[in-house]
């Protein structure tokens, strides 16, 4: 990304001894152009420009970092995310030093209208899965509840003024579902076949059932690869729970059935179990599955 500072010409340096002597030696000129990292790591930096702008001094740099942030994952695949840069100055605390958002360059601290090329970003930006909601920046102060060893200051906490840049992105959950629940429905269409098996093949009832309880798993499994490693249930993990019980009631209604052909010889209660499966089922998964899209979206 490309960083810009400007301030007001000074008729004297502003710093130390130890910025004065800096600048006479041809280093930093100006300890004001500094800033910090705070929420990643800065692989590389470059300096373009640091020239005069009227009655301001401007440097801008070229800036290439790894920057981490709490990314939320409950509703997995239907999540969306903030993809923030935040910066502070190293040295000055907020009483000497406010860093500010270009306002020409990015609006009156306001989100961008959806449609239109986002402030901020350049207009070929593609990120691959995520569909990009809007961009901001915003000035803030950063309260540090430490003094860092400066007791002469009598102070407890120290403030620090911090400038955002937030990118507001939201996953494409279409390929979620092409790849993964559209597969794990027919799965399911599949084991809703033992309601239409005749009750004394057990056999291959347990047989469709054991299948598609094994191909859930798998499905399962390599969809939670992509997720990584989270300590909660995602929306993902619902669905697949939700199609586990699905196929514990056709388990159950097989066996249910099973028993009362051949045990009890109770051939009208084995019917009237298979007829209320084949009527009732389907509305009720597919109700299910509904309610948990529409939990995750809505």
């Amino acid at each position: 990304f490309y960083l810009w500072m400007a301030h007001p010409k000074m008729t004297k340096p502003l710093g130390t001894e130890e910025a004065r002597d800096e600048a006479a030696e041809g280093g930093n000129p100006d300890p004001l152009f500094q800033f910090e990292l705070m929420n990643g790591t800065i692989e590389f930096k470059q300096e373009l420009i640091r020239e005069a702008d009227g009655d301001d001094i401007v440097a801008t740099w070229h800036v290439k970092a790894r920057c981490r942030g709490d990314f939320l994952m409950t509703r997995y695949p239907f999540d969306s995310q903030r993809l923030q840069i935040a910066i502070e100055h190293p040295d000055y605390e907020v009483d000497k030093v406010v860093l500010v958002p270009d306002q020409e360059g990015f609006g009156a601290n306001a989100d961008h209208a959806e449609g239109a090329s986002y402030p901020g970003l350049d207009s070929r930006l593609t990120i691959p899965t995520w569909v990009v909601r809007g961009t901001r920046v915003q000035s803030s102060v950063h309260r540090y509840t430490t003094n860092f060893g400066m007791r002469a200051s009598g102070r407890s906490a120290s403030e620090y003024s911090r400038l955002e840049f937030t990118v507001s992105v939201q996953r494409v959950f279409a390929p979620f579902l092409l790849k993964t629940v559209l597969p794990l429905v027919l799965v399911m269409m599949v084991a809703y076949l033992v309601a239409f098996v005749h009750h004394d093949e057990l056999g291959a009832s347990a047989g469709i059932g054991v299948t598609a309880l094994l191909t859930t798993v798998a499905l399962h499994l390599a969809e939670a690869s992509n997720v990584g490693e989270v300590g909660y249930m995602v929306t993902m993990d619902k669905f697949f729970v939700f199609n586990y019980v699905c196929l514990l009631v056709l388990f159950s209604e097989t066996i249910a059935t099973h028993v009362c052909y051949r045990i009890t010889n109770n051939v009208q209660l084995a019917e009237v179990i298979d007829y209320a499966t084949r009527w009732l089922f389907l509305p009720v998964y597919f109700a299910g599955m509904g309610l948990i899209v529409w939990s995750a979206v809505s």
